[in-house]
């Protein structure tokens, strides 16, 4: 028992250290040559499959990884826009998903928005990621309608299948450029996604 307690403290131990590790590199002049390096790889994957229609096993595994990934960090920087990706590709099923309007409805974006415009009018916003990070990894553009008590907020989501569309992933310490189709390969269920309060 106590051999396995031994082992178990220094697998941990080593595990914290090489992540420590990973993170200073990536904090470096190294790190943008993997970030680059990475972007290559998996928009490399996404053109391929664009103009073949196939990955192998091992390729859909690195695209299933890469967009749980995603999903798992949207969910702790923005759990909207990780709920966007999990019912994309995993729960929605072509379903429409209905947000918490908690977040969005204190947005600075959607106030400002709102303030500038009248009853009955329906505006697509478009807005920079840092007048609100959150709101912008989960819904940018979005179509916004301001009724006389309430606001609608929705947005078809429906990735682009083309090699001119990017998301770009900032995760901190660099920033990943992926193409929108890359998520195509994993064979997503275009849904419409909503929120609304009353205002």
């Amino acid at each position: 028992m106590r051999k396995y307690r031994r082992w178990f403290r220094n697998t941990v131990l080593v595990s914290w250290l090489s992540a420590g590790l990973f993170a200073t590199m990536l904090a470096t002049p190294a790190g943008r040559v993997f970030d680059r390096a990475v972007s290559a790889h998996f928009n490399w994957l996404a053109v391929r499959y664009l103009r073949t229609g196939k990955l192998t096993w091992g390729e859909r595994v690195q695209l299933i990884a890469l967009y749980k990934l995603i999903a798992l960090g949207g969910h702790i920087i923005s759990p909207e826009g990780g709920a966007i990706i999990r019912h994309y590709l995993w729960e929605g099923k072509g379903r429409d998903l209905h947000l918490d309007s908690a977040h969005i409805r204190s947005s600075p974006v959607i106030i400002r928005q709102l303030a500038s415009m009248r009853v009955g009018e329906v505006r697509r916003v478009t807005f920079r990621m840092n007048e609100d990070y959150r709101l912008a990894c989960a819904l940018n553009p979005l179509n916004l309608h301001k009724e006389k008590d309430r606001v609608i907020i929705w947005q078809r989501i429906a990735f682009a299948r083309d090699t001119n569309t990017y998301t770009r992933l900032d995760y901190g310490l660099g920033r990943i450029l992926l193409l929108d189709a890359a998520i195509h390969a994993l064979r997503p269920a275009p849904f419409t996604v909503h929120c609304s309060w009353r205002y």
